[in-house]
């Protein structure tokens, strides 16, 4: 019955949508479906055809990010359409160039253009971001064809009309596996989001007073791993690159807090005994009284020393109110 009724509701949906047709793109007319959709295209040409083996090809001086980009691209070439891929310096007969000199100056740092002839693929940027978003692209506008994987011949500029594009991670009700995590990560940087907002609430392992929290499938080195993939992936200029001190120290910060209220609760079974103490024996209220001095001097230590770092570090982030994690 209830399968009857879905079948119908969407018998009844589909008059709707039936005179709303999707837009009409260059790209989708010819099959290829690129998320988000560039700023410029245009078809010409002749395509290009993958043979078993091609050469990505980046700048001599290329950065460490640069590298990261290319060397991802042949890694995904292999797994997405099983082309072998090999990064060097000199180009091939039939290569990808991936190289920060002579892109549009106004694609700027995130931008990219992309142009594809029979012999080559060559995607030209102004920074780092523009050079990984640029791979992006060529992953998903390679098509199957009879004569192997191709991509036809176009010419792609593309730069965001927002430059911080940010999808928010709610993990406060359940945990993920780490890999699903990297995953997640990984599938958010192809379409190009460049920030991710993780919320995280008492599912973190702290370096004291584990047993507080709920045990968690992403600990500490998890957690460096996946902010690690952040920073190649999502963040191409690691501007805030203290955010994971800041997390740590805020986390020890709420630890303490914890510790503070075990030690009250210590406080007032010492100062308990020491009442009681006070009818046996004064030597004995004395030992009691000094014990709860010990639970003070030990917790204002902690706190100073807890304090202390998340000041150090907070100073060496210089933070505008409100922007970090």
């Amino acid at each position: 019955m209830k399968r009857r009724t879905l079948i119908l509701a969407v018998l009844l949906v589909l008059p709707v949508f039936d005179g709303i047709s999707a837009p009409q793109t260059i790209l989708w007319n010819e099959g290829i479906s690129l998320i988000p959709y560039p700023q410029e295209v245009s078809l010409e040409g002749d395509d290009y055809v993958f043979e078993a083996e091609v050469t990505i090809a980046v700048d001599p001086d290329s950065s460490e990010a640069d590298r990261f980009a290319a060397a991802d691209l042949a890694a995904r070439l292999k797994e997405d359409v099983g082309v072998e891929a090999r990064v060097g310096s000199s180009l091939g007969a039939t290569s990808v160039l991936l190289t920060r000199t002579d892109a549009p100056g106004r694609v700027g740092k995130q931008g990219y253009e992309l142009t594809v002839t029979r012999s080559r693929i060559t995607v030209r940027a102004n920074g780092e971001e523009g050079l990984f978003y640029g791979t992006r692209t060529l992953l998903q506008i390679v098509q199957p064809s009879p004569r192997g994987p191709i991509i036809q011949g176009m010419r792609i500029t593309d730069w965001p009309d927002i430059p911080e594009r940010a999808v928010h991670y709610d993990t406060k009700h359940h945990q993920d596996k780490a890999e699903y995590v990297r995953e997640f990560i990984r599938t958010l940087a192809d379409y190009k989001i460049n920030r991710l907002v993780w919320e995280w609430e008492d599912k973190f392992a702290y370096r004291s007073q584990s047993e507080m929290v709920q045990r968690s499938e992403l600990q500490k080195e998890e957690m460096r791993r996946a902010l690690n993939i952040c920073r190649l992936n999502l963040q191409r200029q690691v501007r805030h690159r203290y955010d994971f001190e800041i997390f740590s120290t805020t986390a020890e910060l709420i630890a303490h807090t914890a510790r503070t209220y075990l030690a009250l609760s210590a406080l007032e079974n010492a100062i308990a005994e020491a009442h009681r103490q006070r009818f046996v024996s004064h030597q004995s209220a004395y030992a009691a009284f000094e014990k709860t001095s010990g639970i003070l001097e030990t917790n204002l230590k902690d706190r100073d020393k807890v304090f202390d770092e998340l000041v150090q570090v907070w100073e060496k982030t210089r933070l505008p109110k409100g922007y970090s994690t």
